[in-house]
């Protein structure tokens, strides 16, 4: 990422920071028609359920012994809630970021989040990346 793209991503994320109420960490494993990834989420939570967060993925293994390509995956996500009940959260997904230092990739997605407490929770992601259909599992921490 340029620098004025670096720079709007950090102003982006402060000015919602003024409405966040929650931070929140996700682990999050991936697979998608280029592979197996892995990798984390920070985010911000307002108290409406919006989420806004940088991720970093890539595969945890090589696609190739002799071209070991790791397919870096990182950029910015927004979860809009559609649906809210006590334990069981949907939202509509959308990740903006870049692969492999060259590609701009937009991959939009529904996510199911099930609460298993005040502080954790897990959810699973169906989203479209390269024209096909990926899904994700995430665990996810709140303070």
């Amino acid at each position: 990422m340029n620098k004025l793209s670096f720079a709007l991503t950090i102003a982006a994320i402060t000015a919602f920071a003024a409405q966040g109420q929650q931070l929140g960490i996700s682990l999050l494993g991936e697979k998608t028609v280029a592979g197996n990834q892995c990798g984390a989420q920070l985010s911000l939570l307002t108290k409406h359920q919006w989420c806004l967060g940088a991720f970093y993925q890539a595969s945890w293994q090589p696609t190739n012994k002799e071209q070991p390509i790791t397919h870096p995956f990182y950029g910015v996500s927004a979860n809009a809630p559609l649906i809210q009940c006590d334990k069981m959260n949907f939202y509509f997904n959308i990740r903006c970021g870049v692969v492999n230092k060259y590609f701009v990739i937009l991959a939009p997605g529904l996510e199911t989040e099930l609460k298993i407490s005040k502080a954790f929770s897990v959810s699973s992601m169906m989203s479209v990346r390269m024209s096909y259909p990926s899904a994700m599992i995430r665990a996810n921490l709140k303070f």
